[in-house]
């Protein structure tokens, strides 16, 4: 059964829309696509980092169905993150991670990235009702959130 991801989607086609009209970046990112992968789900099951995986090639980030009920921040900075896998290409080894995090440093600055060095949040989904912990998981500020939201509104 496939997830429903609705604020994902609305939250990705934002930043994509934010991306290539305010920084430039290739028309073609705005053809990326989340889609609920149960595989992200199971990773999500045992690692509290696991919500997203690209694929080479694809224009596709496969996400875990938590990625609903997490902070806007934390969603919108593991978005920006898989962006970058895809548009740089950096999909191979731990290199690729640095590779990813300077593009977005350098590219999108005024997105406050970070990492959050010790996130708890409620899983709702799998082993719903634990509270878990993630380490170093990717966040940007509730200003770029509201930034990029409110982007392009007359």
């Amino acid at each position: 059964m496939s997830a429903n991801l609705t604020h994902v989607e609305v939250l990705l086609e934002k930043l994509a829309q934010y991306l290539v009209e305010e920084h430039d970046l290739r028309k073609s990112l705005l053809k990326v696509r989340v889609i609920h992968c149960s595989g992200e789900d199971k990773r999500n099951d045992t690692d509290p980092r696991g919500f997203c995986h690209v694929q080479s090639d694809e224009w596709n980030i496969y996400c875990a169905a938590q990625l609903e009920f997490m902070p806007d921040p934390v969603t919108v900075g593991l978005l920006l993150h898989e962006i970058g896998h895809i548009y740089i290409p950096a999909l191979k080894g731990p290199e690729s991670e640095v590779d990813v995090d300077a593009w977005i440093l350098e590219t999108v600055p005024e997105s406050d990235y970070y990492y959050i060095p010790d996130a708890t949040y409620l899983r709702h989904l799998g082993k719903s009702g634990n509270l878990v912990r993630a380490k170093n998981l990717q966040s940007v500020s509730m200003r770029f959130v509201r930034r990029i939201m409110e982007h392009g509104r007359a």
